[in-house]
């Protein structure tokens, strides 16, 4: 990466692996009402994303034009700043703007600097090592100190430390990015480490995110077989004859599939399975609390606070809206929504336009972006894992979306390379 300044690259990346340390982890447990005071943690966040921020200030100074993508990305991050102006709690406000933007910027300058497919394909490297150990320890942490929840009757992997729902879904995220199109020497050594990620997976007991792995391995195999006809039947087959089947069992009232049933309620009744686990509630309440501040919205960060308490669920408060684009809306108002809207729009070029990427860029990282984002949208509907607070989700989904802005200069790479082999680097 970045030939003329190889020290501030790998520092770069250095920072980068620190910020998703230090958000994507346990280290401490608070309650989600509290309002937040300075401590050890707060200190190292801020100053990884203020180091963040100056870093990648450096290395974009003076080098690059934004693209679409990172143009769209940053206005949304700001908007997260401008929402501080009329929120009950400012300084916090502010405070969560910061570790967001200099883990943006950072993130940003990493992915223009890049020279090659390999230099992108580092970054992500970065990330998959670095939530791949933090996951296996709060997995571990988390089988020694579950709680079961109330109104529920199993414990769940990862309350208590995390949160299961968060924990299962890096392992899913985890389990699809550590898949190559090609043969790869590793394999002796990843089929174990996603054995682990299905068990957390299974430990947790998160419907969402296990229905976010299918959805993932879904599309990985459906676009890994995107010029092969025959392969599309078959899969499609098989996902009928298995459905078609799973189904005829359940009719059957089977003593595994009243085993999978009793799995998957985890012991709520129908009132709670039919609202999402009262995640309907909360998106009516979240609406229309978005509308008192619908321009600049209620701070970003903040929505345990802004949100109130629900009635209907015993005057539970919310720590968030349980909906990306609600959460959005409500925290940073139009100002952010309509930014981060066009953002996640932008990102179906990889879908759309995935036989060109291929090309440009590689078959596993067009792979892995395109999985990554259907398994982060669908997962938007029910949580809030983009809109809320940093976390090591954010950067990944940036990661993919700005790699779009780059095209043209891979492209140009591309013809350069087959027209003179011996020019092999992109000219910023």
């Amino acid at each position: 990466m970045g030939t003329k300044n190889g020290k501030m690259d790998k520092l770069g990346l250095f920072i980068f692996s620190l910020i998703l340390i230090l958000h994507g982890t346990y280290f401490r447990t608070r309650t989600s009402v509290e309002v937040p005071t300075v401590d050890w943690l707060i200190i190292a966040r801020m100053g990884t994303c203020l180091a963040g921020l100056i870093v990648g200030a450096i290395l974009f100074f003076g080098r690059f034009h934004l693209g679409f993508g990172a143009t769209a990305l940053l206005c949304y991050v700001l908007a997260t700043g401008v929402s501080a102006v009329f929120s009950e709690q400012p300084i916090i406000v502010m405070g969560y703007f910061i570790l967001l933007m200099g883990a943006t910027m950072l993130l940003i300058a990493l992915v223009y600097r890049a020279d090659d497919v390999l230099d992108l394909e580092r970054i992500e490297k970065v990330w998959f090592f670095t939530i791949l150990v933090l996951v296996l320890k709060d997995a571990v942490i988390g089988f020694f100190f579950t709680e079961t929840l109330p109104n529920e009757d199993v414990s769940r992997l990862g309350m208590g430390v995390t949160h299961a729902n968060f924990l299962s879904f890096l392992s899913v995220l985890l389990f699809w990015i550590s898949f190559q199109a090609g043969k790869s020497h590793r394999q002796l050594i990843l089929w174990p480490l996603r054995g682990l990620l299905i068990l957390i997976l299974v430990g947790a007991v998160s419907r969402i995110s296990i229905v976010a792995f299918f959805i993932g391995g879904l599309f990985y195999f459906l676009f890994r077989n995107i010029n092969n006809f025959k392969n599309w039947i078959m899969i499609f087959s098989a996902i009928g004859f298995l459905t078609a089947g799973f189904l005829l069992n359940f009719s059957f009232d089977l003593e595994w599939s009243k085993g999978v049933t009793s799995y998957l309620r985890r012991g709520q009744n129908d009132e709670r399975l039919t609202s999402f686990t009262g995640r309907t509630l909360i998106w009516q309440h979240a609406y229309k609390k978005a509308f008192e501040s619908p321009l600049v919205g209620q701070g970003y960060g903040i929505t345990r606070f802004t949100m109130g308490t629900l009635p209907e669920m015993d005057e539970y408060q919310p720590p968030h809206c349980h909906n990306d684009l609600l959460e959005v809306f409500l925290s940073t108002g139009l100002f952010g929504f309509i930014p981060y809207f066009i953002f996640c729009v932008y990102g179906l070029r990889w879908s759309i336009k995935y036989t060109r990427l291929r090309g440009i860029f590689s078959e596993d990282l067009a792979l892995h972006a395109v999985c990554i984002f259907v398994m982060v949208l669908f997962t938007s509907i029910f949580e809030s894992n983009m809109g809320s607070r940093l976390t090591p989700i954010q950067p990944l989904f940036f990661f993919y979306v700005i790699i779009l802005d780059r095209e043209s200069d891979f492209l140009r790479q591309l013809k350069c390379s087959q027209t003179d082999p011996d020019r092999l680097s992109i000219q910023h």
